[in-house]
């Protein structure tokens, strides 16, 4: 559910501290999200991570959801919770937004200073409030709140770190304008349509999961079948599974991707010999029941959807999926009604 703008896009990580009834994080829903409150840290060279263990292992009745260096949009409590982040007896936030901010607003904190890049910091600050704009229906200029506004007798931040850098708050809030106005919202969800839709299909059927796509394929739409899809693949990876194709997964479909072209065939000129041995997987899924079989003999593993035609091997192991297409002058079968099957059949021919 990332924004992209002028070719940005960050990875968002999620590594949240524990949860602590009296402390930092106390699990409680936080209900609608009204607005966003922008903080900075006021530590000067302290990390997104450095706060993260502070925060984990004092377990103060203080906190932020997210921390934002150089390195990371790191996310330290699920922003469906409550964060501590402006005092309940401060009434600025009633006034602005009629509810207080630790009940209705995510607070995301700018870190700075140190060893730490600022550019990249605050290029990774403006488009997370873009992303969270975009996530929660709000808007730049009408829902983003400094800390200073709600708590001006005792805070000074975001402005104390954005004018050490030459920034101000207008010029925050443009900056977020930039990438909030990108050409892409940067997330897909159910209802959305077009090129990126259908790219986004063309990567789940190549990265094995185009079973949940039919009988429609890669049309274009988001609709059931596109959700269900992204929600079996959301599984597969150990990601939050909530059938968006937001920041995190469409990072991880991509690195898929990027290593499917990496192990496409490529025969090179100067090789006069083909293989002896190889392995042909049906999806990315079924790599994990290859790599047994590829240590036992010595043999590359390639996935089906990135073969050229033609003949690649003398020998061939197929792992899932049918031979169908393939040729080889001998082709050794290892599939199944599903993948307990399959990894039955690879167990039983590394026993023999």
């Amino acid at each position: 559910m990332a924004v992209k703008s002028s070719g940005s896009v960050f990875l968002i990580t999620q590594d949240y501290i524990n949860v602590d009834r009296h402390g930092s994080r106390s699990g409680l829903s936080i209900g609608k999200v009204l607005f966003l409150v922008a903080h900075d840290t006021g530590n000067p060279g302290s990390t997104a991570y450095g706060n993260r263990k502070y925060f984990n292992d004092h377990q103060p009745s203080a906190g932020a959801h997210t921390f934002i260096d150089d390195q990371y949009i790191l996310e330290i409590i699920p922003l469906w919770e409550k964060a501590w982040h402006v005092q309940y007896q401060k009434t600025k936030d009633n006034e602005l937004f009629g509810e207080d901010a630790n009940d209705a607003a995510i607070g995301v904190e700018l870190c700075w200073g140190g060893s730490i890049d600022f550019d990249k910091a605050y290029e990774r600050y403006c488009w997370y409030f873009a992303y969270l704009c975009h996530k929660f229906g709000l808007h730049p200029r009408k829902h983003i709140v400094a800390h200073s506004t709600l708590d001006p007798s005792r805070r000074s931040d975001p402005e104390n770190a954005l004018k050490r850098y030459g920034k101000s708050w207008d010029s925050f809030i443009d900056n977020v304008m930039h990438y909030y106005n990108g050409k892409e919202k940067g997330y897909l969800e159910s209802g959305d349509s077009g090129n990126e839709v259908k790219r986004l299909q063309q990567d789940l059927i190549t990265a094995g999961f185009g079973k949940h796509l039919e009988p429609y394929g890669a049309d274009g739409d988001y609709g059931e079948c596109t959700e269900n899809a992204v929600k079996a693949f959301q599984k597969a990876t150990g990601l939050v599974v909530d059938g968006i194709a937001g920041q995190n997964t469409l990072a991880k479909i991509k690195a898929i991707i990027d290593n499917l072209n990496k192990i496409k065939v490529k025969i090179a000129k100067e090789e006069e010999e083909m293989l002896d041995k190889a392995i042909v997987i049906n999806a990315f899924a079924d790599f994990p029941l290859a790599e047994p079989l590829a240590m036992r003999i010595k043999a590359p593993i390639y996935i089906r959807a990135a073969l050229p035609q033609g003949k690649i091997a003398k020998n061939l192991y197929v792992v899932g999926g049918t031979q169908e297409g393939l040729k080889a002058d001998n082709i050794t079968l290892l599939s199944g009604h599903d993948r307990f099957d399959v990894a039955r059949a690879v167990e039983d021919f590394l026993s023999k």
